[in-house]
Formats: C-alpha cells, structure tokens, sequence
C-alpha cells in the first residue's frame, strides 16, 4: 500500500486535514456536529421510492438524462511526455464499464444519475480484495449517513437498512454531489428547488382522475320543489341518475318534467386551467434538470428544426457538465489513490476522461471540426496540433507520421496562409482565438522569438470586435502578428 491510498483510507479524497498540523485552517463542521451522522436534505425516502415512479414529466427528463450519461464510455489517461495519452484497458477503466456481478455498466452509471438528481447525492461502495479494488456496488442515498469529522472531513459512513447497519472508511465510499452552498456534507437535489410544482402536479393529477370518476364536484343542483316525502326524493334521485350518471350519458342533453330547477355549481375547464397547469409544471422541471421541454413530450413548442439544436445544446450544456464533474470526482476518489503512484501533486499523472465521439447529436460539430481540421492540415499545421486545436483527444503518439516540412514561401507569406484559415474559423470564437495564437507561436518559433500568448489572445480579442470582411481581416491579422513576432 503506498502512502496515498493510505492517507485515502483515513481521510477523504486522501487529504488528511489534522487541524494541529495546518494552524490557520477552520473548522468545516460544528463542534457539535462531529461524529453525528448527517441527514440528508430534501425527503429522500419520497424523491427516490416515490416521485419519480408518480410523476411522468419527472421520470421521462430523469430518464433521458440517465440514458445519455450511461451510453458514454470512460476511460483512463497518462500524462506522459508532455500529453495525455490513453491507457488501453486499464484495470480503473472496468470498474466503471465492467461494473460489478449484479449490474452492467450501463445500469450503474443509470443509478448514479438517478440518484445524484433525486437526492443530491450518489454513493458507490469500493468493494476490495486484499485492498485492491474489484468493483463498484451503488448504495442507496436514502439509507446512507455521512460522519463528519472535524479532524479529516469525513469520519465514516452509516449504511443503514432497518436495524441493520454496516460502517465504512472514507476509503471504502465513492461520493460525488451537487453542491450544498450552505453545506459541504449535504447534496443539493434539484428537485428540492421545486418540489412544489412536483406536489402541484401530482395533486392536479389526482383531481383531474377524481374528476373523471366523480365529476370532481357537482355539476349542478336540481331543486325538486314538489318532493315532500322519502319515497318521491329517492323516486327523483333514481330517475336523474339514470339519465344523465355513467359515460353513455355523458354531455347528452335531459328534459325533466314538473316544477323543478337546475343550478350549475362546479368551476369551469377555464377556471380549473388544469391543462395549463400541467404544462408549467413539465417546463419547471425541465428547466431544473437541464432537459429541454421538447425533449420530454412538449410537442407545442418542437419542430423537426429545432430539435437536433436542441438536442445538440443539452448535450453541451447538461450532459458534458455532469460528465465533467464525475470524472473529477472518480480521478480524485478512485483512481488517484488506488492506481496513482503516490505522489501529491496538484498536476496528476493519471486522469480519467469520456468519449463523446460516437454522441449522434454532437456528430454536426465533428464534421465541422473535420472540415477545419484539412483546412489546418492544408496550411501546415502539423497533425498534433491539429489535435489540441481542436480537442479531438485523439492517441496520435505513436501513429502520427514525421513532420511535414515548412510551407513554401517567406515569412509573409506563411502569416497570410494561416491568417485566411484564421478567418475560416470566425463562426467560433473559442477555435478562432486558438489559431490566432498558433499563428503567433509559428512565427515566432520561426524566428527564435519568445511568444507572448497573452498579447496574442489580447488581439484576438480584438479582431473579433473589428468589423471587417474576410479579404481586410486577413491583411490586417497578417500584417499586425509579422509586427509583433
């Protein structure tokens, strides 16, 4: 065991925070916190066993959101030669692909996602053999207690089912959260910003099935004037129930003989807006997960237009985001101290990563990114940067081919070349600030010049503000990088 994963086992994350070592360091939790389990925010036992099996607008965002995390594939890098490279198979990889004997991959990443949103937090135990971990076995928030510690974050964790309950190290718990602003050891559920209009939408739910079994309320009122006896009420009550009770009789028109009168009493479909009602709900929801209304069944404001943009902004805005952090979480928790090499440093030399390339919704931008990237080719970019350029994470380390040589052509002409690729890439400003600052890099590598990266990105700043055409752009990009360099 090295020394990181046994400072895993005594502190989270292998961090072992001793208030007497590190003198100016506060306390995190209240005195009278320390070693009493912490319980969790929102209803957890209602938001996982019951809200999502109750509410379709919930299960169906829920859903989605689970389905698109599991379908992307994690993986493990090595920082190694000044880049990041793929490690094939690596035995972290199979804890999070292999899953476990009860469940694949897929399912666990599913519940992962489930019950990060339900409850605002997720638990896996790591499950070793003889201190190696083998695989990840997902515990159910609503049955885990977090121990905090004053001393190391986090003195253990409570998993307790009925009477039953088994204690686990830090080491022994994998758990990413939404962060609590108001408190480090609490998930913040997004469904506990809106649980009212999950409530709403569930009662109006049940009014509306009330209503169609019971009319909700009375309709109307019939005011038999000339019934005095019990035999003439029950005669009366008899005859309207069969004109006008059950469905064939629903909405049909009836005539009743003798002095009688009908009062309506129920509100009107305008005054219940029960339709309406429900659609706001489904939008808030929406909203809070991150799942485009349209996505889940809002067909009223969906077009066959813009659903692929729609599509492709969930994925870069909702999905990525996750990913982004659950991988932080599982490099810090898992693979750092289980398969790093024991050192404690801020820049890590394993990591582990996803891969979007197979995301159908994001297919679009990767055929625009090929198309740039032969344009970048054509104008003498190598095949590496290429790569950084334009993030495609591709394992180029031992397949890339020897250097090209330079463009034909001085110094001049070389600026201008790559200044009309430049301009090519105007559509995204991200892409456009990068080859602005490899253009610099270029030249001044070409005439042993230190770069400055950040004047560089300064006037590429710059030049997107100016309102030029294409042809004027590139003179004046070429024109002011030959200056600089």
């Amino acid at each position: 065991m090295n020394f990181l994963q046994k400072a895993t086992l005594g502190g989270i994350g292998g961090l072992d925070l001793n208030t007497k070592k590190v003198g100016n360091q506060v306390g995190l939790v209240e005195s009278y916190r320390d070693g009493l389990p912490i319980l969790q925010p929102y209803n957890l036992a209602v938001a996982v066993e019951q809200d999502i099996k109750r509410n379709p607008f919930l299960y169906s965002a829920l859903k989605k959101k689970a389905d698109a995390v599991a379908k992307v594939p994690f993986y493990v890098e090595e920082f190694r030669d000044g880049r990041w490279n793929r490690v094939v198979n690596h035995p972290a990889e199979h804890l999070i692909e292999g899953a476990n004997p009860f469940m694949s991959g897929y399912e666990l990443k599913k519940l992962l996602v489930y019950h990060k949103e339900l409850a605002g937090s997720a638990f896996m135990q790591i499950v070793k053999v003889n201190n190696d971990p083998v695989f990840l076995q997902p515990l159910f928030p609503q049955w885990v207690r977090v121990v905090p510690s004053e001393r190391n974050f986090v003195q253990e964790f409570e998993y307790r089912i009925k009477e039953l309950t088994q204690v686990l190290a830090p080491g022994e718990v994998f758990w990413t959260k939404h962060a609590d602003p108001s408190d480090p050891y609490k998930g913040l559920s997004p469904l506990s910003a809106i649980s009212g209009e999950i409530q709403t939408d569930l009662e109006a739910r049940r009014w509306n099935m009330i209503s169609l079994a019971n009319r909700g309320s009375s309709d109307v009122a019939f005011i038999m004037r000339n019934v005095v006896t019990e035999e003439d009420y029950e005669f009366a009550r008899m005859m309207i129930e069969d004109r006008i009770s059950g469905p064939d009789n629903a909405r049909r028109p009836w005539v009743l003989g003798g002095d009688a009168d009908v009062r309506p009493l129920s509100y009107t479909a305008v005054e219940m807006d029960y339709i309406n009602t429900r659609k706001f709900n489904r939008e808030v929801i929406s909203a809070a997960l991150g799942v485009p209304a349209p996505l889940i069944g809002d067909a009223d404001n969906s077009t066959y237009n813009n659903l692929d943009t729609l599509k492709k902004d969930f994925w870069q805005d909702t999905i990525t985001n996750f990913l982004e952090e659950l991988r932080q979480d599982l490099t810090r928790q898992i693979l750092l101290p289980y398969y790093g090499d024991g050192r404690r440093t801020r820049t890590p030399a394993l990591r582990f990563m996803y891969d979007l390339s197979n995301v159908e919704a994001l297919q679009s931008n990767m055929q625009e990114k090929a198309d740039i990237a032969k344009t970048l080719r054509d104008a003498g970019f190598s095949l590496r940067n290429v790569n950084e350029l334009l993030e495609f994470n591709l394992d180029i380390s031992e397949s890339e081919p020897a250097p090209e040589p330079e463009p034909e052509g001085n110094d001049e002409d070389v600026v201008m070349r790559m200044s009309r690729v430049a301009v090519k890439s105007l559509g995204n400003e991200d892409l456009f600030r990068k080859a602005i600052v490899n253009i610099h890099e270029r030249i001044c590598d070409s005439r042993g010049v230190e770069p400055d990266f950040a004047a560089a990105q300064a006037r590429a700043d710059r030049y997107l503000a100016l309102d030029l055409d294409a042809s004027s752009l590139v003179d004046y990009i070429a024109f002011e990088e030959d200056k600089q360099a």
